[in-house]
Order: structure tokens, then C-alpha cells, then sequence
């Protein structure tokens, strides 16, 4: 292992576990009835956010209680992000007309211009929101140590799983698995 590459690994086990569950989060008094604590780790309900999309429009997650929702944390100068622009699609496409499926993209660190052009450029016909629109952010709220990382949240609002995004059937399998439950 090279000084640089240990150097990568320290940081990003530090930000691993430096992430606590101790996050200001605005909350409705039954978003979580009957629900696991709120929290970024599997098993936890998803943190409720509300952001602005590159497009204008709101997005807030409580409004997509009872769909399966898949947040992609990706960013224009990551290669393996870059890599997985096409994993994603097939995804995207596979269940782009299941009403009960929604796919929010959230760059990290991204010129506005520069995402832009590379979303119209790759043809990337989702949802899209910039990290730095909250406070905390969304890669902090989540817990996010590394991309490319995607969240999986059933239709409860509980986060199922965090995985790198390599190939569309392990992640078309585990969204099928959760619109199933």
C-alpha cells in the first residue's frame, strides 16, 4: 500500500466513523410512528429532507412514503461514478414507468453548469439535486464516506441497503425484492 493510497484509507475511515445520528432534522411528530429510529444506517428510517432539484422543483422524501426510493450520490469528476452512468440507466429504465419506484440523483461537489451539461450529455432522465442545497447536506445526513453509493429505502422509509452501484441486476433484484414486500 503506497503513503498516498493509506493516506485515502485513513481519511475515509475517519469520516466513516465520524458520522453520528445527531443531525438537526425538521420532522413531523408521526414520520416515524410506528417506524425504526431515524438515523443513516441500515435499518434506521431514512432521515425526511426537503431540497431544490436542478429544475426547480421541490423534492421531499416523506412524500415518497409507500415507493421504493433509490438515492444515487455520484459526482461528474468521479470516474467510477462515471463508470456507473450506465448501471444507473438500465436501472432507470427497467422501472421508469412503476409508479410505486422513484430515483433521486444527488451530485457531490459539482459546478451547476458543468452537472447540467453532463446530465443533458448522458442522457441522465431522473431526478437530480445538488449536495450543498441543506444544512446538514445530504452525503452528511446519509452518512455517505465514498462515492459512487447507493441507498435503497422501502416503502416505510427505512434505509435496506447501501451498495456501490457495479452492476444494474444486483440492484434491479434488490428493488424488485422491496416493491414485492
Amino acid at each position: 500500500m503506497t503513503t498516498i493510497q493509506f493516506i485515502i484509507f485513513a481519511i475515509l475511515i475517519s469520516l466513516v466513523f465520524s458520522c453520528t445520528n445527531d443531525h438537526p432534522i425538521s420532522v413531523d411528530a408521526d414520520y416515524t410512528k410506528d417506524k425504526s429510529p431515524i438515523g443513516c444506517e441500515i435499518g434506521s428510517t431514512a432521515p425526511n429532507f426537503v431540497t431544490e432539484l436542478i429544475d426547480g422543483q421541490r423534492f421531499e422524501l416523506k412524500k415518497f412514503r409507500s415507493k421504493i426510493v433509490m438515492i444515487e450520490f455520484w459526482a461528474t469528476w468521479c470516474p467510477y461514478c462515471i463508470n456507473s452512468v450506465p448501471v444507473i440507466k438500465a436501472v432507470q429504465k427497467q422501472f421508469k414507468y412503476n409508479d410505486n419506484f422513484a430515483l433521486l440523483g444527488v451530485s457531490i461537489n459539482d459546478e451547476n453548469e458543468k452537472l447540467i451539461n453532463f446530465i443533458k450529455e448522458k442522457e441522465m432522465s431522473w431526478l437530480h439535486a445538488e449536495n450543498g442545497k441543506l444544512n446538514p447536506d445530504l452525503k452528511t445526513l446519509f452518512c455517505i464516506s465514498g462515492i459512487p453509493t447507493v441507498i435503497l429505502i422501502d416503502k416505510y422509509g427505512v434505509i435496506r441497503y447501501k451498495i456501490n452501484p457495479t452492476e444494474s441486476k444486483t440492484l434491479t433484484n434488490k428493488i424488485e425484492l422491496l416493491l414485492e414486500e
